[in-house]
């Protein structure tokens, strides 16, 4: 009995920047790619396969992958400002040759959305820090211009 020799592969934890999605934001996913077979492989492309909600560039060519080397496969997507906060359940197709035979394979991995509620605090906080200026020097304004009469 003759075993034949394969590649296979191995998904790593996919990694996005920013590190938190929102609905309305562009991100870059980094998805590694490991070679766990047992040859090299050659002109190695992975796939994203998203909802609908995701769109930008969803293929990457990593070309060659030796036996036990990994690469990077990396998406630049921007979800819809519709998205609905969720783990949205994601394929990523690797696809090589094997001499004359194109192989593949899938695998998934969950991308999460979460709620854009709470992710603007920082501008409100600058927005309110601004207006109670405003009030301030107005306040301050009146007051002198009140005390100045009265001196006259």
């Amino acid at each position: 009995m003759k075993i034949a020799s394969q590649a296979d592969f191995q998904i790593g934890e996919a990694t996005t920047y920013p590190a938190v999605i929102t609905g309305g934001t562009e991100f870059r996913i980094n998805v590694p790619v490991k070679n766990t077979g047992n040859k090299d492989t050659e002109s190695v492309k992975a796939i994203l396969k998203t909802k609908s909600y995701f769109t930008g560039t969803k293929t990457d060519y990593l070309g060659d992958i030796e036996q036990g080397a990994e690469k990077i496969a990396t998406f630049e997507l921007e979800a819809d400002r519709d998205t609905i906060p969720d783990n949205y359940e994601t394929d990523i197709k690797i696809i090589w040759k094997d001499g004359d035979e194109r192989l593949e394979t899938t695998k998934s991995f969950a991308l999460i959305v979460v709620s854009g509620e709470g992710s603007n605090t920082g501008i409100m906080a600058i927005a309110a820090g601004a207006g109670l200026l405003i009030v301030i020097i107005i306040g301050v304004f009146i007051y002198f211009k009140r005390k100045k009469r009265r001196g006259e």
